[in-house]
């Protein structure tokens, strides 16, 4: 399928939502995401194919957009992969709240465009899931329902944290504050980070603690 197509399905997918819960947006709003949706294809094919291998016998660029209709965590990479290389190239775009918008109202999910999340993204279920602005977040990070990646102290648009490769984040676990977590690290459910986590390991716990290694391969292996 040639690529004015594949923007064509995109932009019409956006924009049918929009029109569902916005009474006026832009009206470029399909066009600019289906232009960056073409830029950002390959990244998102590998958000899904690092943690699903099974599916690279089938899954497309074609045929994307019919497993993106009925998979919501997939739709929180594709709006934060979109949002987020519009707003490196424009971080005042008209667009970007109405793509934040359409994440939150589609997945329940809240994954801040100016966090820089590295290739091999991956929410898992994602109602609830919400990584606050600023951050920088390595490869391979996968984070699961109701976590969140936030500030510790309101109004404090200073805070962030700095995350490695091959980080996991479980369900309702809670990073919050300025802090630094090391490559390998697993973080149970549940769990509360509030310090920096200098070691490769499983944390659990409030606050955590280190109880084992990391049990997984690293993304290179």
């Amino acid at each position: 399928m040639r690529s004015r197509e594949l923007e064509g399905q995109y932009s019409e997918f956006v924009d049918f939502y929009a029109k569902q819960f916005f009474p006026s947006p832009p009206g470029d709003l399909g066009a600019v995401t289906s232009s960056y949706f073409m830029g950002v294809l390959d990244a998102l094919l590998e958000d899904i194919l690092h943690w699903y291998p099974a599916l690279s016998a089938t899954l497309t660029p074609e045929n994307y957009l019919s497993h993106l209709q009925t998979r919501i965590n997939w739709q929180v990479m594709f709006y934060y992969r979109i949002a987020n290389s519009l707003f490196r190239d424009s971080s005042d775009h008209e667009c970007l709240p109405y793509l934040a918008a359409l994440m939150k109202i589609i997945t329940g999910a809240e994954v801040y465009y100016s966090t820089t999340i590295g290739p091999r993204f991956m929410v898992m279920h994602g109602a609830g899931v919400i990584v606050g602005p600023r951050n920088e977040i390595g490869s391979s990070f996968m984070i699961f329902q109701g976590a969140t990646i936030g500030q510790q102290h309101d109004h404090s648009p200073g805070e962030r944290a700095i995350i490695g490769d091959d980080v996991r984040v479980y369900a309702g676990a809670k990073v919050l504050g300025s802090l630094r977590i090391a490559d390998r690290v697993l973080i149970g459910a549940n769990s509360i980070v509030v310090s920096d986590l200098p070691c490769s390991g499983v944390y659990v716990g409030i606050p955590v603690r280190r109880i084992k290694p990391f049990p997984y391969p690293t993304s290179s292996s």
